[in-house]
């Protein structure tokens, strides 16, 4: 299956994220974020997140814990768990329910 041809969002001018699978009332999606200085602090309110970094190195805030994550690891975030990065990596995003902007709030 191809990568559908969606145009990148930048959330911020250190993240921009790349809609590789997301099919309207489809359980999951999938993106591919480069990061490049700080992904800001949001929560999801409907939806559980999965990273899975393909490269480089990030520190993960989950609510008050912090990990540092590098290629070969992945990081889950449950529905309403408060969320940021710092670092300099990509990496994979899952999200199910599918990605809704409207579910998300910016801390």
């Amino acid at each position: 299956m191809k990568a559908q041809e969606v145009a990148a969002r930048s959330v911020n001018a250190d993240l921009e994220i790349l809609p590789l699978y997301n099919e309207v009332d489809f359980a999951f999606d999938v993106a591919r974020a480069k990061l490049d200085g700080r992904h800001p602090v949001c929560v999801n309110h409907v939806s559980d997140r999965m990273y899975y970094f393909l490269s480089g190195e990030a520190t993960v805030t989950i609510g008050k814990k912090t990990y540092t994550a590098r290629a070969g690891d992945t990081v889950i975030i449950r529905k309403g768990e408060c969320h940021g990065l710092l670092g300099s990596a990509e990496y994979l995003v899952v999200t199910s329910p599918s990605f809704k902007p409207e579910n998300e709030s910016w801390l």
